[in-house]
C-alpha cells in the first residue's frame, strides 16, 4: 500500500485535492490549493441519517397546512378586494350625487343673486345695499367700528322716500 491508501483507509477514494501526496509542496505555500484559499483535501460527503417517520409525516402535514392557509388567505384577499371595490363604487356614486346637488344649489343661488342685483325697482336701492352689508356685530371682530354706518343704512332702508 502507498501513503494515500494508508491515509484514505484503503477505500479507494482519493481525498487529496490535487491528487498529490501529503508531503508535496508548491510555490512556498505548502500546497497550491492552500495558496488559493482552498482546502488541501476534498470535502468528505456528509451522510445524513434518515429522518424518522414521525418527523417526515409532521413536515408533510405542516406543508399541507401551510398550503391550505395560503389558499384561505388568497380567498380572503380576493373577498376584501371585491368588498373594497364595491365600497369605492358606492362612495363615488354618493360623491357624484353630492357634487350634482352642490352645483344645482350654487346655480340657483347665483341666479337669485343676479336677479336681485339687477332689479331696478324704485325705492329699493337702500334695501339692496343693506343686503350686501353684514350687520352682525360679532363677525366684525378686529375691524373698525361700523355701528354708525350700519344704523344709517338701516334707517335709510326703512325710509321709503330716501
Amino acid at each position: 500500500m502507498n501513503d494515500a491508501q494508508d491515509f484514505n483507509g484503503g477505500d479507494g477514494i482519493d481525498y487529496f485535492a490535487n491528487g498529490q501526496g501529503a508531503g508535496s509542496e508548491q510555490n512556498g505555500y505548502g500546497n497550491q490549493n492552500q495558496a488559493n484559499g482552498q482546502s488541501a483535501f476534498y470535502e468528505v460527503p456528509k451522510i445524513r441519517p434518515s429522518t424518522p417517520e414521525k418527523i417526515r409525516k409532521w413536515r408533510e402535514d405542516q406543508k399541507d397546512l401551510l398550503e391550505k392557509k395560503d389558499i384561505e388567505e388568497d380567498k380572503k384577499k380576493q373577498e376584501l378586494r371585491a368588498q373594497a371595490l364595491h365600497e369605492l363604487e358606492e362612495w363615488y356614486s354618493l360623491q357624484d350625487d353630492t357634487i350634482k346637488k352642490s352645483k344645482k344649489g350654487n346655480r340657483d343661488a347665483e341666479r337669485d343673486f343676479v336677479q336681485q342685483r339687477d332689479s331696478d325697482k324704485p325705492g329699493e336701492e337702500w334695501e339692496r345695499v343693506a343686503r350686501m352689508c353684514d350687520f352682525n356685530p360679532k363677525s366684525a371682530k378686529g375691524t373698525k367700528d361700523v355701528s354708525r354706518l350700519r344704523s344709517i343704512i338701516l334707517q335709510l332702508k326703512q325710509e321709503k322716500n330716501a
